[in-house]
């Protein structure tokens, strides 16, 4: 006969209902069971390494696996190793009969903490020193006919985030590996930040560029005159 579940809660620390997901206590989480819906999932912390899974059956000569590895109704499976990213933990219910089964599957996501970038390059310009993921200060110049500026900034991993602002404005986001939206900027000093964040919410990092935008007044202090000095420097005031 058929094997079937009601009104079940899958919930991290708790060995209850047909199966439970249980983690590290400092890890909580939880999925509702609703009837007929065989795929769950659930986020845990990045700390948390592995997890187990305690099936509990609802006619006693069914029997279960986990990860294809027998498992004794109302006991734990064996800890089940959880990479960064996505992990996919498959129930298998055989009824009776050894024909009959219904196969349940828990997604288990491990989020990564990774939050550097790979590349990072200007539209005009070039940063220095050559970019690298571990150095986060660079500067760049470029000329005086620069009013704005875009940058392309590419993830180390695909489900970071990346904003960029200019100085203290506001953060606009960025897709990894494409252009930005065109950031401003003025005569002189300018500051870019490039924020990322790792799909754990928490980790960042801080990339900065200090770009300095040349004006269009030529230098002429070297000259010994006295007038020509005073009147180049009242220019770049």
């Amino acid at each position: 006969f058929p094997v079937t579940i009601t009104d079940v809660i899958i919930d991290i620390g708790a060995n209850t209902g047909i199966f439970a997901l249980s983690a590290k206590a400092e890890n909580p989480g939880s999925v509702v069971y609703a009837s007929g819906t065989t795929s769950y999932s659930v986020t845990v912390s990045s700390a948390t390494t592995s997890v187990t899974v305690t099936p509990t059956r609802n006619q006693a000569n069914a029997t279960i696996t986990v990860n294809g590895t027998a498992v004794t109704s109302g006991s734990p499976s064996s800890a089940i190793t959880l990479n960064t990213g996505t992990n996919t933990i498959s129930i298998v219910v055989t009824a009776q009969n050894g024909v009959t089964s219904r196969t349940y599957t828990i997604a288990v996501t491990r989020p990564s903490t990774v939050a550097t970038l790979t590349s990072l390059v200007l539209s005009s310009g070039s940063i220095s020193p050559t970019f690298t993921s571990g150095t986060t200060s660079y500067t760049a110049v470029v000329g005086s006919t620069v009013s704005s500026i875009t940058l392309t900034p590419t993830s180390t991993q695909a489900n970071a985030t990346i904003q960029a602002r200019v100085g203290v404005g506001s953060y606009s986001s960025v897709t990894s590996g494409t252009q930005s939206n065109s950031l401003s900027l003025a005569t002189g000093s300018n500051t870019i930040n490039v924020l990322v964040t790792a799909q754990d919410g928490t980790t960042t990092t801080t990339y900065t560029i200090a770009i300095r935008v040349l004006d269009n007044v030529i230098d002429l202090n070297f000259y010994p005159l006295e007038k020509v000095k005073k009147t180049n420097l009242k220019t770049r005031a």
